[in-house]
C-alpha cells in the first residue's frame, strides 16, 4: 500500500555491543490503475449419461493486483450460484454451457466457460488405410505393407490385423511379408479403436512366375559372299534382337582364325577357300544364338586375259517401301566399265522361292535390278552370267553373289 515506512537495522558484535542504522522507505499510489481479475473455470466430469452430477471449480482463479471477492455462476438450464465451486445435477440429455463471472476488490469482473454434454455418446468407428509398395511381381515378392495412416476421429487405434490371404496373419501396423506362390491375394487389415469398434480395408497382391527367359535370335548376313582373294567383307550382325531383353554382345568367328566383337565387323580373306562366317549373340540374361554365312573365296584366275567381263561389285539396298535395288557393277579387265553388256541373276528369297532376272549395264557401269516386297529375311542376288559381243564372263575375277537381310 502506499505510505511512508522507516526500517531499522540492529547488529551486535559478539562482545554484546550494538550499533543501529535506518532507512525511509516511501510507496507512492500506482499510475496503471486496477488490474482485472483472471476467470479460471474446470468441471468434472464434462460427459456422460443422465442424470448427471458435475462439480464445478473456480480455484484456478486469481487477481493480480488484489483478491477476488465474488464468484456468481450461471448455467444454460437456468440455474445459478454464487459458491466458489458449487455442485449441479442434470437430469436431462443436451449440451450445457456453464459460465462463471469472477469480481476482485475493486469491482472488475472476468469470465470464463465450460461445456458439459449430458447423454449416452456414440463411439465413432476408426478408418482404416491399407497399401502396399508393390502390388505384382514375380514370385517370391516381398511387400511391404503400410496400416499406419488408419485413423480414429473419436479416440485411438487400439490394435492392427492384417490377414496377408495366403494364411499368414500379422499384428504390426506397418507388416512385411514374402509371397512365395504365383497367385492373386487379398491382404486385410483390420483395425480396432479404443472403444471396441472396428473398420477394414484390403490392397490385393498379384504374384507371377519367375519369367523364363527367352533365347535371341541371330541374323548374319555378308554384302559379298563370293569372290578371288584378297577378298574384303562386311559383314552385318545387328539385324540381331531378343524378344524379352537385348543384346549384350556380339562374337563373330570368320572361319579363318580371325574373331571379332562388334557388331558389325569387316575381315579380309586373303587364301582361297570356303568359310563359315559365325556370328553368336548374347542375350542380358546370357541365353545365345547362332547364325552362319557361307563366304567362297577363290585364287585369281590366269584363263581371261583381253576383253573380259568381270563383275567388279554387287549392290543391295531395301527401299522405304520394302522393295529392293540390286546394282551390278561389270568393267573390264583394265577396270573400265561395260556399258551394254547384259547381266543374267537369280534372286533367292526368304522362303527359299529363286526367280531369275536381266538387265543391261548403263552408261554409267551398272546393271539395275528391282525387286518386290517378300516380307522379311534373306535375299540374295547370284550371278549366273555376263554377256557382251566379242567378251568372255570371267566368273574367276568377278563377285558371284550378295546378300541382304531386312
Amino acid at each position: 500500500a502506499a505510505g511512508t515506512y522507516p526500517v531499522s537495522l540492529t547488529v551486535t558484535d559478539d562482545d554484546g555491543a550494538t550499533a543501529t542504522d535506518s532507512v525511509t522507505i516511501t510507496v507512492t499510489p500506482g499510475t496503471g490503475g486496477n488490474q482485472p481479475p483472471v476467470a479460471v473455470i474446470s468441471a468434472d466430469p464434462t460427459s456422460g449419461p443422465a442424470p448427471l452430477v458435475v462439480v464445478f471449480s473456480s480455484a484456478g482463479s486469481f487477481d493480480p493486483d488484489g483478491t477476488i471477492v465474488g464468484y456468481f455462476w450461471e448455467f444454460s438450464n437456468g440455474r445459478t450460484s454464487s459458491r466458489e465451486n458449487p455442485r449441479l445435477r442434470f437430469n436431462s440429455d443436451g449440451t450445457y454451457t456453464a459460465t462463471l463471472t469472477v469480481t476482485d476488490n475493486q469491482g472488475a469482473t472476468a469470465t470464463d466457460t465450460v461445456t458439459i454434454v449430458v447423454g449416452t455418446v456414440t463411439n465413432q468407428p476408426p478408418t482404416a488405410v491399407a497399401s502396399a509398395d508393390v502390388t505384382s511381381g514375380d514370385a517370391p515378392l516381398a511387400v511391404n505393407f503400410t496400416g499406419s495412416g488408419s485413423s480414429d476421429s473419436d479416440g485411438t487405434i487400439a490394435s492392427y490385423a492384417w490377414a496377408f490371404g495366403d494364411g499368414a496373419t500379422s499384428s504390426a501396423a506397418n507388416p512385411s511379408h514374402s509371397y512365395t506362390a504365383a497367385g492373386t491375394y487379398v491382404a486385410t487389415l483390420t483395425v480396432t479403436d479404443n472403444g471396441g469398434a472396428t473398420a477394414s480395408a484390403s490392397v490385393t497382391i498379384t504374384v507371377t512366375d519367375p519369367t523364363v527367359n527367352q533365347p535371341p535370335t541371330a541374323v548374319a548376313s555378308a554384302n559379298v559372299t563370293s569372290g578371288i582373294a584378297p577378298l574384303s567383307v562386311n559383314f552385318t550382325g545387328s539385324g540381331s534382337s531378343d524378344s524379352d531383353g537385348t543384346i549384350a554382345s556380339y562374337t563373330w568367328a570368320f572361319g579363318d582364325g580371325g574373331t571379332s566383337t562388334a557388331a558389325n565387323p569387316s575381315h579380309s580373306y586373303t587364301a582361297a577357300g570356303t568359310y563359315a562366317a559365325t556370328l553368336t549373340v548374347t542375350d542380358n540374361e546370357g541365353a545365345t544364338a547362332s547364325a552362319s554365312v557361307t563366304i567362297t573365296v577363290t585364287n585369281p584366275s590366269t584363263g581371261c586375259t583381253s576383253n573380259c567381263a568381270i563383275v567388279s561389285n554387287i549392290s543391295l539396298s531395301v527401299r522405304g517401301n520394302g522393295s529392293l535395288v540390286g546394282m551390278v557393277t561389270v568393267v573390264d579387265e583394265n577396270g573400265s566399265t561395260l556399258s551394254g553388256a547384259t547381266v543374267n541373276v537369280l534372286w533367292t528369297l526368304p522362303d527359299g522361292t529363286t526367280m531369275t532376272a536381266s538387265a543391261t549395264v548403263s552408261s554409267r557401269g551398272t546393271a539395275r535390278f528391282n525387286l518386290s516386297d517378300f516380307g522379311s529375311g534373306s535375299y540374295t542376288l547370284a550371278i549366273t552370267g555376263v554377256s557382251l559381243n566379242g567378251y568372255t564372263f570371267d566368273a574367276d575375277n568377278s563377285v558371284l553373289s550378295g546378300t541382304v537381310v531386312k
